[in-house]
């Protein structure tokens, strides 16, 4: 399903499989598209446009909820082009995809994951307690060899939990059932305690890790839980795809188009070619470079970053090739100024 629209945000041309898509002729709902958007979907819808307006050349893609004829809501994924410097057009190009089976059969696909999620994590509560009280030496002193596999046994256990954790996590997401609690906060602070917890792990690959923050920044308007996981996601991410010796930096800085300050975390790794960077913030995706090694974790990391992003209002992008290394950027809105005389509220 195609769709032509001008500047001033009137259609210029609807595709008629918009009759197939959602029940409507397309005379019907020319001009009025956006009133079809779910309410809990039009942010996402407006955060599009916005990133386009004034981007000849530039193209984003979301994917939202929209109203049938029949009062069902359909999972569209949209794809918005800037195509303001073709003369033909003079505006926007928008793709529009049915992706409801889709959406349904992961909604099938992560009742399952966490419904079985559940299951695991009461014997494996149990599991790492019994662990912890052998390890402690509650149960009497045991061989160098005996403690050392127990060890082992503890540190996978560790690993499995937090698989649990994600996929509990990404099966809430996608049930609606996350949530942020923004509020203003100091970005510098948040950052500098994402890069002294991984110091330690960094330190054991001989790589340097940097925070370049263009002070003073403004305070961000963030869930400081959620920032802290962001962020931390994206330098575990650059630690386990940069070699020994490398250089990852986290940076800050205020967008010159004002309303947003931009994170970024940039490494000097393996890369990613196009095809990966398409595929980055699927779930379980992982690039297949040999150079990397075995790499750890869920899969999962990427795409639940992605998402707490979205939930903050901002966007999250990749910039990378191979050989050269990769930057992730992700945006934040500005805390609004409190008017003088009332508290400022920063934590």
């Amino acid at each position: 399903m195609v769709a032509l629209v001008r500047e001033d945000g009137t259609t210029a041309y609807e595709s008629p499989a918009v009759v197939r898509v959602l029940g409507y002729d397309p005379l019907e709902i020319a001009g009025s598209f956006g009133a079809l958007v779910h309410p809990d979907d039009r942010e996402v819808n407006d955060a599009l446009w916005s990133d386009v307006r004034g981007r000849p050349g530039c193209s984003e893609s979301a994917r939202i909820r929209v109203r049938h004829r029949d009062g069902r809501y359909r999972w569209l994924e949209i794809d918005v082009t800037n195509a303001a410097d073709d003369a033909a057009i003079e505006g926007f190009v928008v793709n529009y995809r049915d992706v409801s089976p889709q959406v349904d059969a992961l909604r099938t696909k992560d009742e399952f994951v966490a419904t079985v999620s559940h299951e695991l994590r009461t014997p494996l509560t149990s599991v790492a307690g019994f662990l912890d009280l052998v390890l402690s030496g509650a149960t009497g002193e045991l061989p160098a060899q005996a403690m050392s596999f127990l060890q082992i046994a503890q540190n996978n256990a560790a690993r499995l939990s937090v698989l649990i954790d994600d996929l509990l996590y990404a099966a809430e997401l996608d049930n609606g059932g996350a949530e942020v609690s923004p509020v203003p906060h100091d970005l510098g602070s948040l950052l500098r305690e994402v890069v002294s917890g991984l110091g330690p792990q960094v330190d054991a690959k001989e790589q340097r890790l940097r925070l370049e923050v263009a002070e003073p920044l403004p305070p961000v308007l963030v869930d400081p839980l959620r920032l802290v996981q962001i962020a931390h996601n994206l330098v575990s991410n650059a630690y386990k795809y940069t070699p020994h010796g490398g250089e990852i930096v986290v940076g800050a800085e205020v967008d010159p188009s004002g309303g947003h300050v931009v994170v970024s975390v940039r490494d000097d790794g393996i890369g990613l070619s196009v095809e990966e960077q398409d595929r980055l913030f699927e779930r379980f995706f992982r690039a297949r470079n040999p150079l990397a090694g075995p790499v750890g974790g869920s899969g999962l990391g990427l795409a639940i970053t992605r998402s707490l992003v979205q939930l903050h209002g901002g966007r999250i992008w990749c910039e990378s090739a191979p050989g050269v290394g990769s930057t992730f950027r992700f945006t934040l809105p500005i805390a609004p100024v409190t008017p003088i005389g009332e508290p400022i509220g920063v934590m």
